[in-house]
């Protein structure tokens, strides 16, 4: 599922829920050993112990003996929204066919000091999913007969040999390995021994008819490929896809695409009208980057950007970017919620309109160099007032009244996205009142988790508590956020309290739902 069109870059990380499923293993396919496909590596996980089985997320393709090529999404955006997954996290498997082993004599498993991505990389879309890992040490490789260890060359969409790979006919045939999902029903059919399946190419015009209700394909940058009966899957993201040009044999083998996504919510793999869709590594902006000598980190932010400026109607809010490492350009973007208020650009300064007041309003700093584009979000600014009116006459005093009754709090408006959810509460107190005084919440929440029963980890279900800040929208709105959720049932409970010290005598609850977004 695709979904492209004007959305803030703040929303934009959220909407990956909705999007295809990353892609995972391979269905249809057979045992296949290292030395028929000694390019293949595995990406392993660090916190996840055990066996390489156990630690393995995605593949990769070795492109020489420092790095290895990978899709985007297996290293941004993966454990935390937004960012890079740091570099002592992630270790690479080569040499190795069967992750259930012990390991054999050509095994090399080896951390990764530098992650680069795409700098045009779309978490939204998937679009131009890739990324390079620089290696903490050499792999040993060989172009021998035999060997578990080889680099594998770069498509080229330019050489005129490789022309009908990239003219979006289809029809070719190409291989794509992996340890993913053998079955896509069965969430526990990862496969131990490298699998791997021949896969038609599909007409890139066909593909993007195919995922016209996800906002189609971009037939530049992506490749579609696979039926029915024949696929990559969960566990899959970031292998190789590989054709063969020129002679025969691995000498003769070439990376035409990079497992991305494909597929629909319902069924992620083997969909015979959604076929995989592949990072076009031929693509001439994807192959430069691809294969840059010296890959460079993306930026990171060391301190957050920051609003200055008065939260009034009619005043003007400037945006600085922070400290970054790095060396980025840097474009900006004012938002409320998920409401862009600017389009992306070097415009640093947003001046309020009355249509917000009421609302708080965030700078997203988007800082970009040749090893990525990442983004930094400020703190919001206060509730934002009216302009300032003219002082009304002096009136006579008015008669005393006396505040009798409890308040009571609605919940409006309530969606989740992701492991974060907002509500929207309105406050009423009936007869005279003397205002609102403010919005006690928390947020109690079920969830899966694990836990050790007779000296092994289980299942279970768990459940914690958090306590809440309302944010104050208006005299009698507040906006509830609750970020960093784990994924299951949540139960939010709010007590208003006015300025009279009447407590809300019955509180209200909302249960709402946080889902994992399906990954490859």
């Amino acid at each position: 599922m695709r979904l492209k069109g004007a959305v803030s870059l703040l929303a934009a990380l959220v909407f990956c829920a909705v999007l295809t499923a990353p892609a995972g293993a391979i269905v249809g396919g057979s045992d296949t050993a290292i030395t028929a496909a000694p390019y293949q590596v595995a990406l392993l996980y660090k916190p996840w112990g055990g066996s390489l089985l156990n630690q393995q997320y995605c593949g990769g393709v070795i492109r020489d003996e420092t790095h290895v090529v990978t899709a985007a999404h297996c290293v941004f955006n993966f454990d935390v929204a937004g960012k890079i997954t740091p570099v002592d996290r992630i270790n690479v498997a080569a040499g190795q066919d069967d992750l259930s082993s012990a390991g054999t004599a050509g095994l090399q498993v080896l951390g990764v000091s530098a992650i680069s991505i795409d700098p045009d990389y779309d978490p939204s879309s998937y679009d131009r999913d890739a990324a390079v890992l620089t290696l903490s040490d050499r792999l040993a490789l060989s172009t021998d007969a035999g060997a578990t260890k080889r680099a594998l060359s770069l498509g080229d969409s330019t050489d005129a040999t490789e022309a009908s790979l990239w003219d979006g006919t289809g029809g070719d045939t190409a291989l794509v390995s992996g340890w993913g999902l053998t079955d896509p029903s069965d969430q526990s059919s990862y496969s131990p021994e490298l699998q791997s399946v021949s896969v038609p190419v599909v007409d890139d015009g066909q593909c993007n008819v195919d995922y016209l209700g996800f906002g189609g394909i971009d037939a530049s940058t992506e490749i579609c490929a696979g039926d029915g009966t024949v696929d990559s899957c969960q566990g899959d993201s970031g292998g190789p896809l590989v054709v063969s040009s020129g002679p025969a044999g691995l000498d003769g083998d070439l990376l035409a695409g990079i497992v991305s996504h494909g597929g629909t919510k319902s069924k992620p793999c083997a969909n015979p009208t959604h076929p995989g869709v592949y990072t076009e590594v031929g693509e001439r902006g994807i192959r430069a980057f691809l294969s840059a000598q010296s890959p460079v980190s993306p930026p990171e932010n060391q301190s957050s950007p920051l609003l200055g400026g008065s939260a009034q109607a009619g005043s003007t809010l400037t945006c600085s970017p922070g400290v970054w490492s790095g060396s980025p350009t840097f474009r900006y973007e004012f938002v409320s919620g998920a409401t862009a208020l600017t389009a992306l650009g070097s415009a640093n300064a947003y001046r309020l309109q009355d249509s917000d007041v009421g609302s708080q309003v965030e700078c997203v700093v988007e800082a970009r160099n040749p090893g990525g584009t990442i983004l930094a979000t400020s703190p919001p600014s206060a509730v934002v007032q009216p302009a300032a009116q003219p002082q009304p006459p002096p009136q006579p005093p008015p008669v005393p009244q006396v505040d009798t009754v409890p308040p009571v709090s609605n919940v409006t408006k309530a969606s989740c996205k992701a492991r974060r959810c907002t509500l929207e509460v309105t406050v009423s107190d009936a007869g005279f009142s003397k205002g609102i005084k403010g919005l006690a919440a928390t947020v109690v929440s079920t969830y899966t988790g694990t836990c050790t029963k007779h000296k092994k980890k289980v299942r279970c279900t768990k459940q914690r508590t958090k306590k809440l800040k309302p944010s104050r929208l208006s005299s009698s709105r507040f906006q509830v956020v609750a970020g960093n959720l784990p994924y299951g049932k949540q139960v939010f409970t709010m007590l208003a309290t006015d300025n009279a010290d009447h407590t809300q005598l019955l509180p209200t609850k909302k249960a709402l739902r946080t889902r994992k977004p399906a990954r490859r």
